[in-house]
């Protein structure tokens, strides 16, 4: 019996051909492991597998300059909107 040891493992059930047939496996970022990949190949499947970038300093670095320049600017877009707002409601 097929007995998983962590949320990795728990995706192999997953990958096995029942009723459907799938080309495609999509799965999360905790899922990114070559030996997944490598399974649902080997079922003549497309793994698409959010990156994870646990391993890879640069990635890791990368993800947070969009993070923070994302939320700057979502602070000065909303910033302009509420004072367009504002001065709307004080005209009318």
């Amino acid at each position: 019996m097929f007995r998983p040891t962590c949320e990795r493992n728990s995706a192999w059930p997953l990958l096995t051909a029942g009723r459907v047939q799938n080309l495609y496996d999509p799965m999360d970022s905790a899922l990114d492991a070559e030996e997944i990949r490598a399974y649902s190949r080997q079922l003549g499947h497309v793994p698409l597998i959010d990156g994870n970038p646990r391993r890879d300093a640069q990635r890791k670095a990368e993800l947070r300059r969009e993070a923070r320049a994302g939320d700057a600017g979502g602070a000065a877009v909303s910033g302009a909107l509420d004072g367009g707002a504002r001065q709307q409601a004080a005209q009318g």
